[in-house]
């Protein structure tokens, strides 16, 4: 399915056009469309707590995008949507989004959206590939993407021109042969993480592609079924310097906190029967530019048994 499905985009790529545009200032910006897609940090929402990401599943809520406690994983809200999601990222107050439109639960179209999450409308909508996970790095100014770009037989690494979807392959991503990667987030110093199909942690090179394996986190994660099973998405928050990573294991979604210095897992919240793809939360890592560089939660001491 997956491999079929890459070579449609491939081809419907070709004929994609590319659009030129200049993002301007939320102060120059009457309203927001394919040439105003940009807003200044104080036009983002404040960070409230919760994280958000797109239900590519149903199940026990609509398919569209969710809100979900952060400490708890209890899905708060729900929005229906006509689109399905394959990979996204928030910046700056919007979410830059690569999926699908299904046309007679047959045809699946590609596109590339700009959503904004305070009312959840399209922005722009233009035909482009997609990719498995996005991730903006505000150490340059790049918003990446992973993809098999071009039915590439390994995973590109490609810088994305969020004016308009345009991908830019970077470079092919160097992971052992059993591992596929599912899953990237860029930490507050521009480090790349990556989570594989086998549930490694690496860091990865952003010029070369070569992949540093920092540990295991001793979880499974979904490796074939519908070409939405593998789609994942995890998140660095600058405020406590840890990785949250939505794992599926082909039936359910747990939210994984894990230390990106050891990758062990410090906590799980469970998300229930849906698939998320394109995770974030409301806050710009710019806010913490000036504060000292978080120390991740350490991984809790398994409890003493006590003998008579």
């Amino acid at each position: 399915m997956k491999r079929y499905l890459s070579l449609f985009l491939a081809v419907v790529c070709m004929f994609c056009i590319t659009a030129n545009s200049t993002a301007l200032t939320s102060s120059e910006c009457n309203s927001l469309d394919a040439e105003c897609i940009m807003r200044t940090g104080s036009d983002n929402p404040a960070y409230d707590g919760k994280l958000y990401g797109y239900n590519a599943m149903g199940g026990a809520t609509a398919e569209g995008f969710i809100a979900f406690s952060a400490e708890t994983g209890n899905i708060e809200h729900q929005d229906a949507q006509q689109f399905r999601l394959i990979g996204g990222a928030y910046y700056n107050g919007l979410v830059y989004a690569y999926g699908i439109e299904l046309i007679d639960n047959f045809y699946e179209i590609p596109h590339w959206y700009v959503i904004d999450p305070t009312t959840w409308t399209v922005q722009q909508d233009e035909l482009r590939n997609v990719c498995y996970d996005m991730t903006y790095d505000y150490s340059t100014d790049t918003m990446y993407a992973i993809t098999p770009y071009m039915m590439a037989e390994h995973m590109q690494l490609c810088s994305v021109d969020i004016t308009n979807g345009q991908l830019s392959v970077i470079t092919e991503i160097t992971l052992p042969s059993n591992e596929e990667a599912r899953m990237v987030a860029c930490g507050r110093n521009g480090m790349l993480f990556l989570i594989s199909s086998t549930g490694n942690l690496y860091t990865v090179n952003k010029t070369t592609g070569a992949a540093n394996l920092v540990g295991g986190t001793g979880k499974s994660f979904c490796t074939s079924g519908d070409y939405y099973d593998i789609q994942q998405s995890m998140i660095y928050d600058p405020t406590d310097g840890m990785l949250y990573a939505a794992q599926y294991n082909g039936t359910s979604s747990t939210l994984l906190v894990i230390n990106p210095e050891t990758a062990a897992v410090v906590s799980e919240r469970q998300l229930g029967a849906i698939r998320l793809t394109s995770l974030f939360a409301f806050y710009n890592p710019e806010d913490y530019a000036n504060d000292p560089e978080p120390t991740p939660e350490p991984t809790p001491e398994p409890p003493v048994e006590e003998h008579d």
